[in-house]
Formats: C-alpha cells, structure tokens, sequence
C-alpha cells in the first residue's frame, strides 16, 4: 500500500532537557517537522535543527489553540501528528498501520507518568487528516472539532501508545507549569463559560490544591455537560476532591449515584473504594476494591493505570494490614508487586510487612532475587528507593551494586542501616549540610556514635526555637536532662526517633528514649503503641497503652488499641470490653466494625446479626450491611 506523508507538529518553549528524545524516536516515521518556538532562551531551536526541522516562530498569548493551529497551518503533508517535547513514542510504533483504517483522525493513548511508578492513561486525538477543516480551539488543554452535533468526521481509536513525563511534579516546579496554566484558565473562563472551561478549570484548581474551588468549578462544569465524555472524569475528580477536604460521606453518596450511571467506569468504583477506605469503612472498602479486580484490564486503558490490578491489589494489601491480618497483606502487596514492580507503595508496603515479621535480611534478599527480577533502569530505581524509603538493611547491597544510582546522602544511611557506623559518619561530613530528608538517619546516627560535629549539621535542618534545640541535643548526646522541653514539634522527633530505633533492631537505645515518650502526649503514646503492635510487641503496647488510659481515660483510641492488642493474643472477651469502652466514649463507625469482627471471631451469632441491624440504621452508606457478601469476611 501506498506510504501516507505526515507532518511532525511541534509548540515549544525551552524544552532542550525533553527535545531530544522526542525528535529520535519519530526518525523514519514521519517526513517533515514543524517547530513552532514561542520564546525559547536555550538550546531548543538548535537541537531542532539538528533533526532537520523547519523552525517557525511564534509570539506567545496565553493561547495554546492559537499556537497549535499555526503549527498546522504550515504542515505540508497528508496527515498531521502532535506532540509535546515531554512526549515520545515507542520504537515500534507502526504509523503507517493506523492510517490504512483510512480516517479523518485517531485517537492515542497518551500514559502520563506520574510519581511512584503510577500513571494516569487518557485518549486524545493526535493524529489527523491535513487541509480537511480539523483545527484547535481552546485557550489551554486545547482540543480539536472532532465532536459536536455538526461533525462531519469520522475517526477511530489507535494502539499507539505516547510516553507524557510532564505531569511528574520535578517537571512541573522546573517549567512553572502551575502559575502560567491558571493565569490562562482565568481568561479562558472569563472569555468561555462553557462546561470544559469550568471542568479545566476545576483540574488546575486541583493542581493548586485549591480543592474548595475545584469542586465549585466541577458542580458548574457538571450542570452544563450532559452527554459530554469527560463527565466520567468530572465526578471522579468531584469524589477526590471531597476526599482531600475530609467530606468523606458526602464523596460516598456522590459517588454511589455514579457507579450506578457508569457502572462499567472503573476509575468511579476505585475512587468509591477511596473514600470508604479513609472514612474507616473497611469492609465496603474491601468490597469496592475487589469488584475493581474483576473488571477486565483490557478497559483499563483509559483514567488510573492499574485499577484493576496492582492499584487495587495494594489497597487491599493496606485494608489487611489495617486488620492485622499480616498473611493475606503480604500476599496482595505481593501480587501488586508482580502486577507493576515499580510501584513503589506496593513495594515498600512488602518489606515492611517482611521487616514487621522479623524475618532477616538474607531471607528478604533470597525472596526479592526470586521474585523481583531487575530487567529496567526503572525497577532498579524502584527497588532502592522502596529499600531508602522503608530504611531497610538491604539498601547498602543493592545501593553498593548499582553505583549509577547512588546518591550522596543514601551512602551514608545505607552505611548506618548496614551496622558500619565509622564509615557511615566519614560519609556525612564529607557533606557540607545534612538534607531533610535525611535528618532523621543523622539524629539516630550521632545517638548510636555520640558524634558532635554532625550534630551541629543536623540543627541547620530543623526549624525549632533555642529552646526545643537545647533539648533535643541533649537527647540525642545522651547528657544529663532536668526537665524534658516537649512540644509538638519535638514529641514528633522523639517518636520518630523511635520508629526508627525499633526499624532498625537497636532496643536498647529505644529503651532509653521510651522514658521520654512516656511523659508526651497521649497521641504520641497511642501512636508508639500502634507502632509496637505491628512489630509484634504486643507486652510492651499493652504497657504502654495501660499509662495512656490511665492518664487519659476518657480517651476512645487507647481503648481501640488495647482491644487490638487483645484481639492479637486472641482475648476476645477482652477485646469486645475495650472496645464497647471505645464506642461509649465516640460512636464511630469503624469501632461498630471492630466489634461485629469480634462476635465473628467468638461465633456469637445472635449479638453479631444484632449489632448488624443497628448499624444498618446508623449508617445507611455501606454496602455490606445491605446483604452484599465477599469473601474474607
């Protein structure tokens, strides 16, 4: 068949980091680039032409469509294909197959990056017939006439799938993404009260973190868009919104009306899924996420990349170890990990729980060489950050393996992890700062050595008055303390430190910073028995959860967690105490579950279908106690 010609279509603006790779990977598949710089002050343009690019110049007005369409203008083959410089296609991109459908336009994946190894998928027309009448309208997230009650067009979906890196937020900071996309919005808005300027609009408030506004503009945007394709879209981010702004029952309900509109929208059922997760609803949670695994991942194209897969299996992971039920979280964070090995949640989630059940790092080791085979650069990334970010003794083995990937501050805290506490120390003061990410390992550090000069490196990180400084010094130096100076700020340092102590196996310093937390606050002692029980100290917690009630007895979270720590020990009786003591003191949802889990576990039938009935008038939301039933109930 005859070779269709197509034009390369490119708006730019200092993009020398991106270009590059952009213009190789289209090399033989296209016959023309157009570059349209509206500014560049770098080595953009001269990158461009080193690809052959035909360069055209463009004063830029806060119009993306404007830019767009002057791009087009000046193509001169038959079909036209957009891209961003942040953008690249794979090797094996056959664009020549697409266009013998013979369409006016086609619709590609585009799979934008986002941090952690998720990635959001959409559709978006990006190639297209040339001198047909296609042109861009649209101030910004601009958009082709392909739809409307005059289309006259006819298009088809592509399987070619475009790499997006310019939602990763490093991106974002570096190019002002943020500022220049609302400052276009405003006027776009002002200009075009349209339901997709409002719905735009409501996505960069989103961006902003303006989560109030967002969803004024998603209800505006909503009441214009019947029939519109993003409405789909639209609610999910309406239920997100409400997630971040704590309306969790008011999300529910919104979201609970959609799934029954779009019940095949997978992305609805996993933000439901969300929001029963965060308001303590754990069983419809569990529900939600697993009707997500059953829809096909052939639909899982389109929104949150892995919804029905290792998205889902993680959530579940999180559920279980929430109910402290270790066996079944490690065998879901293990199958998220099989299913994306680059999702780092899913990954840190799996050494923690490894770390939690004492088993040792060779062990570890032995089960990640079975299980994770390194085939990419990114799952070698993946990897060492997920052992960076759980502080795990294995980070110096696969750190020391990979030296392409060590950096400064990681040396020195896979030095400490791995018990070379000299080295670790020559490391940090070859830095002239310690970073704040790393502050943490270098407190703990000088507490392990007793080592001055890196004290003083630490206090340039923290942001505390002489006062709290004085204490924490002597803290950590392990001198003489009158009387422990504890705010907030400190009592989070003093907990973390801990944390970090139990992570690491060094009992006997915690020992001696446990005097400290005993005198903090009752959140703190509530935290640190929490802390405790997930490692399986279950004495210990009781101990301490025995203080807090003591010194805080009107204080309903103790009593959860000596329940739990109860229920671990298979106390029933003991547990069902703690926690009636809990609902006496604030009727909450998630105390109702711990109890209906209770009678389960005591095969107390007649209370279970008892309290059943209550909650199923108290709370009308949940789906379980509607009769929907699942396995590991």
């Amino acid at each position: 068949m005859q070779k269709n010609t197509i034009s390369l279509c490119m708006i730019v603006k200092n993009e020398e980091k991106y270009l590059d790779k952009c213009l190789k990977c289209v090399q033989g598949k296209v016959d023309e680039i157009i570059i349209v710089d509206t500014g560049s002050t770098d080595r953009t343009v001269e990158i461009a032409e080193k690809y052959g690019s035909i360069i055209k110049y463009f004063e830029w007005i806060d119009d993306f469509a404007a830019a767009r369409n002057y791009s087009i203008d000046a193509a001169t083959s038959e079909y036209i294909l957009i891209l961003d410089a942040d953008e690249y296609i794979d090797d094996g991109a056959d664009l020549q197959k697409e266009l013998e459908k013979n369409k006016d336009y086609y619709s590609l994946t585009i799979k934008n990056y986002q941090t952690e190894g998720r990635a959001i998928l959409h559709k978006n027309v990006r190639l297209f017939k040339s001198g047909i009448g296609l042109h861009y309208s649209g101030k910004l997230h601009e958009h082709l006439n392909t739809f409307g009650e005059d289309n006259k067009y006819e298009g088809t979906d592509s399987d070619i799938l475009i790499h997006h890196v310019g939602y990763m937020p490093e991106v974002v900071k570096e190019k002002g993404k943020k500022k220049r996309n609302l400052d276009i919005m405003i006027k776009e808005v002002e200009k075009n009260q349209t339901g997709y300027s409002y719905y735009n609009m409501g996505v960069v408030y989103m961006q902003e973190e303006r989560y109030n506004e967002a969803l004024d503009m998603f209800k505006k945007s909503y009441s214009l868009s019947k029939g519109k394709t993003y409405v789909r879209t639209l609610l999910v981010h309406m239920g997100e919104c409400l997630q971040l702004l704590g309306r969790h029952e008011e999300g529910i309900k919104l979201l609970l009306d959609a799934v029954s509109v779009y019940s095949g929208y997978i992305d609805l059922h996993y933000t439901l899924g969300n929001l029963y997760l965060n308001s303590g609803y754990l069983k419809d949670a569990q529900i939600v996420f697993e009707r997500c695994l059953g829809f096909s991942e052939e639909l899982d194209n389109v929104g949150i990349e892995g919804t029905s897969s290792y998205m889902s299996n993680y959530k579940l992971a999180v559920i279980y170890d929430m109910k402290g039920k270790q066996g079944d979280a490690f065998d879901r964070a293990y199958e998220a990990v099989m299913r994306k090995r680059s999702f780092t949640p899913a990954l840190s989630l799996y050494l923690k729980i490894m770390q939690r059940a004492g088993i040792n790092p060779t062990e570890i080791k032995e089960q990640l060489d079975k299980i994770y085979a390194i085939d990419t650069a990114e799952d070698i990334k993946a990897l060492i950050y997920s052992l960076y970010e759980t502080r795990h003794p294995l980070l110096y083995d696969f750190l020391f393996i990979f030296e392409d990937f060590r950096l400064a501050d990681m040396r020195a805290v896979a030095l400490m992890l791995n018990k070379q506490y000299d080295n670790s120390l020559r490391e940090w003061e070859k830095a002239d700062k310690v970073s704040k990410d790393s502050v943490l390992d270098a407190a703990v550090l000088c507490l392990l050595t007793q080592n001055t000069l890196l004290v003083d490196k630490i206090k340039e990180c923290l942001n505390f008055s002489n006062k709290e400084w004085k204490f924490i010094r002597k803290l950590i130096l392990k001198e003489s303390i009158d009387k422990p100076y504890l705010t907030p700020e400190v009592e989070k340092m003093i907990y973390n430190i801990s944390e970090y102590l139990i992570n690491i196996g060094e009992f006997d310093l915690f020992e001696y910073i446990s005097s400290y937390l005993m005198q903090c606050s009752a959140e703190i002692l509530d935290k640190t028995a929490s802390l405790l029980l997930d490692y399986n100290f279950t004495d210990t917690a009781m101990d301490l959860l025995s203080t807090s009630i003591n010194n805080y007895p009107a204080r309903s979270e103790s009593y959860i967690l000596l329940g739990d720590a109860y229920k671990n020990q298979g106390k029933i009786d003991e547990a069902l105490e703690c926690y009636k003591v809990a609902l006496n003191q604030q009727e909450e949802y998630r105390i109702y579950e711990k109890i209906y889990d209770a009678y389960e576990a005591k095969g107390d039938r007649i209370n279970k279908l008892t309290l059943k009935n209550d909650m199923k008038e108290k709370y009308p939301l949940s789906l379980w106690l509607k009769g929907i039933d699942f396995a590991n109930n």
